[in-house]
């Protein structure tokens, strides 16, 4: 069996990380295995860059582009497998959104092979964004779009027209869904959405990667502070991340810090090569670069008192399990995906979105009490069990078989 994946770029957020640690289990299983991607940024040797569009296409993108419509012009898929002599049986999709792919390929591609849609995030069923937050729009037609600016931004408003289009070329498709969480199984219901099938799969983390580890070693290792409660929050460029919510998470930590002492809230993810640092009352905040290098984020996970996630919609929530493998309590707001990882109090701690207050309330609870924080890492880390990438993988596997159950 020959599998393709298709993504936007090969190095990034979840997306990224779930697809390229799918590829190593196919391949650890004997299968074979390549991924296409819009833009490559490794060196790794099974990514493959699809071709940029023609001069033509690229002149079409731009007209379409100005016009608010997302560019479709691009050189077909299948083709460019062929090209490579790597003709797949199944094709797993990821994100589509990011200007490199020609939606209209799907028809074909679900002609001629077994396709799996992977939903990381709702840009499928919207008019342009990749998560719509509290707009509903998106249920019946788009138009009159509240803010242009979310990811992937479009400069007028076509997303009456891209919605329609997507619509429309999707009800020409036969293509098999899988949600990382019933948060997404639910939108794509709602949407009305044709599929094949429909199945609700977690992503997965590498237990034998993430795992407990000496927190002062860890420390010493990133150049943490022994002495701090240390906070962990990880994110792209987390003060500008319009998907999360760095304003109440530093309004959260500096109320923290007023009332138990030194705190220093860790944030990985920053552009850039140096750690910066700012001193907010008794609060110390300090911004990591981003790192590639997977054993150094296990570090960062090891030396943190608490991983604080503070999101404004998340389709399931990648660095949460992957704090609950190293042993790291976790608060959470409550949005998206992160209930099917989170019972509140037992394996986490949920706050409402933009409660500032209650999340200040349940990080001085948490830090105040070394045995509620051991409970609720061992209860963690007892299930996380069921997001085992092994697992997980194995479950993907069957689906591509047809050999397991979906739910529809």
């Amino acid at each position: 069996m020959r599998v393709v994946h298709i993504n936007t770029t090969d190095l990034g957020g979840g997306a990224e990380q779930v697809m390229l640690a799918l590829h190593n289990q196919l391949v650890k299983a004997g299968y074979q295995s390549a991924c296409f991607v819009g833009k490559k940024q490794t060196n790794l040797d099974f990514v493959r860059k699809l071709l940029r569009p023609t001069i033509i296409q690229r002149a079409l993108n731009n007209i379409a582009a100005s016009q608010g419509k997302e560019p479709m012009a691009y050189r077909n898929a299948l083709w460019q497998f062929h090209r490579v002599g790597f003709e797949p049986d199944i094709i797993h999709i990821h994100n589509l959104h990011g200007g490199y792919f020609n939606l209209n390929d799907l028809v074909g591609l679900s002609v001629k092979c077994k396709v799996f849609v992977h939903l990381h995030d709702m840009w499928l069923l919207t008019g342009h964004c990749a998560q719509s937050f509290d707009c509903e729009r998106w249920l019946d037609g788009c138009g009159n779009c509240p803010d242009l600016t979310i990811y992937p931004a479009v400069r007028k408003d076509a997303t009456d027209f891209n919605w329609l289009r997507k619509r429309e070329i999707l009800s020409k498709t036969r293509l098999n869904f899988i949600c990382p969480s019933k948060w997404m199984a639910d939108k794509l219901r709602a949407s009305g959405i044709a599929n094949q099938s429909l199945s609700v799969i977690p992503n997965g983390v590498d237990r034998g990667m993430f795992v407990r580890g000496d927190k002062l070693a860890a420390r010493k290792a990133l150049g943490i502070s022994p002495d701090k409660k240390v906070l962990l929050f990880i994110a792209r460029n987390p003060e500008k991340n319009e998907f999360k919510d760095y304003a109440t998470l530093k309004q959260a930590a500096k109320q923290v810090a007023d009332e138990i002492g030194d705190v220093e809230l860790v944030c990985l993810g920053m552009s850039g090569r140096r750690i910066k640092s700012e001193k907010v009352g008794s609060l110390t905040i300090s911004f990591h670069p981003f790192t590639l290098d997977r054993t150094k984020v296990v570090q960062y996970y090891q030396a943190a008192d608490l991983y604080v996630h503070a999101a404004k919609a998340e389709t399931f929530g990648m660095t949460i399990i992957e704090a609950m493998a190293c042993g790291v309590p976790v608060v959470a707001s409550n949005v998206g995906g992160i209930a099917d990882i989170i019972e509140h109090k037992k394996t986490g701690f949920l706050f409402l979105r933009g409660g500032a207050g209650q999340l200040a309330e349940m990080i001085i609870e948490l830090l105040s009490s070394k045995e509620k924080r051991k409970e609720v890492s061992y209860q963690a880390s007892e299930m996380v069990a069921k997001f085992d990438v092994k697992r997980v993988s194995k479950q993907l596997i069957e689906l591509y078989h047809g050999t397991r159950g979906v739910r529809h």
